[in-house]
């Protein structure tokens, strides 16, 4: 199978890198933004680094799309007299974006995950949510995909914005209350890292139960409104930390409710 990537981002990176590791070809990699970072990073896959569409070949089995949210349209406008497979790697973008082109032959390759250059993806452990714009081509993505996962499923566009969605709140979300709280120990000289232990403690814990709302713990579910007020009254120094323990307290206090009616 060989593979032309346009895009040279985090995930179209992290892709080239995986699928190349399993002896697929990385064809070419286009990116029209920054050449020195593409010719460094296709060296490193042996694929030829291109800068416009009139240098892409598109005589191969698939072209992988892995843009903005945004670029994906215009981008898909741009490739023509291709019977590749063509895949975007969104998980926000309906499968419709490709009625907008000529390819006649799409779907969507969405691994559901977080990537960044720096880390070195496993992508064995990585579901992929998969979308075929027909039966033949569903079984082309499954080839594909197979190479390096063996986590699948095939989910509509609005099943995987769901998806999407979801992940956007548990990681950007968590990731975004860890930094608050990071900022609130280092101001006040304290050490963050002895909250590592509770922190995978609650994940760990989370996974393993049907009914997360079961195991939700602290001062708010227990209806300790003193405390509550207290802490509250602590953040007084910062209000949008405040805020953020507010809502975050009031919703506890309303989830507990509605469990015990």
């Amino acid at each position: 199978m060989r593979i032309s990537i346009i895009g040279n981002g985090k995930l179209a990176q992290s892709l080239a890198k995986a699928f190349y590791t399993e002896g697929l070809q990385i064809h070419q990699i286009l990116d029209i933004a920054n050449f020195t970072d593409l010719q460094e990073f296709s060296k490193t896959i042996e694929a030829e680094p291109i800068t416009a569409f009139d240098f892409l070949n598109t005589n191969v089995d698939f072209i992988l799309v892995s843009v903005s949210d945004t670029a994906i349209s215009s981008v898909l406008q741009k490739i023509i007299n291709t019977k590749a497979l063509v895949l975007h790697t969104s998980g926000s973008t309906s499968i419709d974006v490709f009625k907008k082109s000529k390819i006649v032959n799409y779907g969507v390759l969405y691994p559901l995950f977080t990537f960044s250059k720096e880390n070195k993806i496993d992508f064995k452990k990585i579901p992929f949510l998969l979308e075929s714009n027909s039966n033949n081509n569903i079984k082309k993505i499954e080839e594909l995909v197979k190479v390096i996962s063996k986590s699948y499923q095939f989910v509509t566009s609005e099943e995987r914005k769901k998806y999407h969605l979801s992940a956007v709140i548990l990681n950007n979300f968590t990731t975004h209350l860890l930094a608050y709280t990071q900022s609130y120990l280092n101001k006040n000289k304290l050490n963050f890292n002895l909250l590592n232990p509770i922190v995978k403690e609650t994940f760990i814990k989370s996974f393993q139960t049907e009914n997360i709302a079961n195991i939700q713990t602290g001062p708010a579910s227990r209806g300790d409104l003193q405390i509550v007020n207290e802490h509250i009254e602590m953040l007084a120094g910062d209000k949008s930390f405040q805020e953020l323990y507010t809502q975050f307290s009031k919703s506890i206090i309303d989830l507990q409710k509605k469990h015990q009616d």
